[in-house]
This record gives C-alpha cells, structure tokens and sequence, in this order.
C-alpha cells in the first residue's frame, strides 16, 4: 500500500512538473519579437547599424531572440530612400531607425500619418533643419542623436590647421541638397577667417562629377580639401583618396572610417559610435516612451582621428603639437593608436 502511495504521489509530483514546464514553455514562446526597419542610404552607414545591434545588447536586445531588424539600403540612391522609408512603413514595424538626414527626412514624412516611432542615428541640425522642434523637446514622433557637425566644421579647420600650420588655401566639397550645408558653410567661411585660410567653395552634385572638378587640381594652388558632410562624398571615399594620395593634397574628413581609408585626418563621431549612443533612445521607444519627449542627444564621443601612415604617403611634417590634440593615431609603421582609443 505504501509503495502504491509513493507511486502515485511521485506520477503527480511529475505531472506538476510537466505542467509548469509547458507553462514557462508557453510564457518564453509568446515572448515579444520587436520589429525594427533600417533605413541606410549606402554600405559606409552600415556601421551605425552595426554600434545600433551592439548598443541594443546592453539594453536586453538580441537579434534573433527579441529584435528582428528590417533593413532597406538605398546604395546611394538618394531616389530610392523615400519609396524604401514607405516600404519600410508598410511593414508595420515597432520603431523606424534612420541612419543620417536624409533618411530622416524620408522616415519623417512616410510616417506622417500612422503611429509608428522615428530615431535617427545622427543628423546635423535637426532643430534648424525642422527635424525636431526642439532638442529638448522633439515633437512628433521623431527624436535621436544630433552628431553636432554644422558646428563641428569651423573646429575641423581648427585642427587641420594645427596639424599643418602652413595651410591657407583650401577647398571645401559641398553637396549643395543637403539641407545642413548652408549652416556648415557659414560656419566655416566664419572660421577660416578667423585662421587667415582662404576658403575656396565647390558644389559637387554627384559622385560622376567629381572626377572632373578635381582633375586640374595640384599642391601649387592647394593646400588641403575639407570634406562636408553628405552621403554622396561618403561614396566617394575611396576616390578621394586616390586624388589625395595622387596630387599630394591632405583630405579632412567628418568619420574616423574615413581616416581609416587614407584620408589624413578627421573631427566629429564616428558612425558605429551614432549608432552605438543611439540604441539606448530605440530601447527607450521599445519599452513604451513616447519620442516626441525623449529629448534628442548630442554626440557623447568626439574623436581627432590622424592617420601619420597618410602623412608620410603625402610627405608631410605633422606639427608635435597639432598631433598632441589627437584622441587616435593611426600608424601602421607602429601598429599603434593613441591614448583615446
């Protein structure tokens, strides 16, 4: 009788067990699955989705677990970012991430009229540009990091300059569509002649075009190129650096990627660090928060970025105490990086 009991008693005990295990089971199966689309205008972005992924890990986001990322590229294409923010839209997903301006602007407008939450992974002006209401105080349903670079232009002068203290004729690249170019243009001719550098302004409309404007350009005329921000001089990266390297003519950059290609030097936030700072406003969309009073971030890690391995290509004699303000040197002579990496 006593073994019978304890047969039983144990067949229940087992049954319990099955139970709470099919219910935990069923609890972990309806777990929430957050649908996140990206929107990238070309391949160099997708380092803000990497930083994005990264980012969202210290938040308890995993891809493939509780995070299924969407992603649409443009390639470059500024005429394919607008339909892909409605395809994007039309997916129905939790939060819309947009990697830069323009994708902003596109993920802004596709979502006018539904529900769905907008953070951009840096964007310059987006107050003056009426991204944003306001920094503190976004509106809408869109908010994120503002990577400062309007005002970051004049400080990237600053630092070519005290980097090569004979620079005083340099080119400045402009893509002309970019709404934040009018404020960065301001911002560096107020700079430059501050510097005693003259500054010398070319549009260029397309990524084809600028192989003819830089043609009959050489280092008797000029000293060094600024590059302003603009996703189709991001494309031409690799072409830059070839002219660069040509010509002899140091190119400043926005992006440490860049600087990692061959341009001399670069000033601001690099992309995988926007998306990286901007995981913890989309964890804060996912959670319930409203974006229109998530108040928008600005670029918590500025870095002077100098390649001396560039240096010596462009024989140049980088100042000790212009190369003393930079946070990374790169050099693969040494194999080494400065004390901010």
């Amino acid at each position: 009788m006593a073994k019978k009991r304890l047969i039983f008693l144990t067949m229940i005990a087992l049954l319990v067990i099955l139970v709470v295990s099919m219910a935990l089971t069923d609890n972990e199966e309806k777990k929430p699955v957050f649908r996140v689309g990206v929107l990238v205008s070309g391949d160099a972005r997708l380092a803000k989705l990497s930083g994005l992924k990264e980012g969202l890990k210290t938040y308890g986001y995993y891809e493939g677990e509780n995070v299924h990322f969407i992603v649409k590229n443009a390639r470059y294409s500024r005429e394919r970012v607008f339909p892909m923010a409605r395809e994007l839209v039309a997916l129905h997903p939790d939060v819309i991430v947009a990697a830069g301006g323009i994708e902003a602007e596109a993920a802004k407008l596709a979502t006018e009229k539904t529900e769905i939450p907008v953070v951009f992974m840096g964007v310059a002006s987006s107050v003056e540009t009426g991204l944003v209401k306001s920094l503190r105080n976004p509106g809408a349903n869109i908010t994120g990091v503002d990577n400062f670079h309007v005002e970051l232009t004049g400080k990237r002068l600053e630092f070519l300059q005290k980097l090569l203290p004979e620079v005083r004729k340099v080119i400045i690249l402009y893509d002309p569509i970019v709404r934040p170019t009018p404020f960065s243009l301001q911002k560096a001719q107020e700079v430059a002649e501050k510097l005693g550098i003259l500054p010398h302004l070319v549009a260029v409309n397309s990524r084809q075009e600028l192989g003819k404007i830089l043609s009959p350009v050489n280092n008797h005329e000029v000293d060094a190129i600024l590059i302003l921000p603009s996703f189709n001089l991001e494309s031409a990266t690799h072409q830059l650096v070839e002219f660069s390297f040509q010509k002899k003519i140091p190119v400043i950059g926005v992006y440490a990627e860049e600087v990692e290609q061959g341009y001399l030097a670069s000033y601001g936030v690099s992309f995988h660090s926007q998306g990286f700072q901007a995981a913890r406003l989309v964890a804060k969309v996912l959670r319930g928060q409203d974006p229109a009073g998530i108040p928008v971030e600005l670029p918590e890690d500025l870095r002077l970025v100098v390649n001396l391995s560039t240096a010596r290509v462009l024989g140049l004699n980088i100042s000790p105490f212009g190369l003393s303000y930079a946070d990374v040197i790169l050099d693969r002579k040494q194999e080494g990086v400065g004390p901010g990496d």
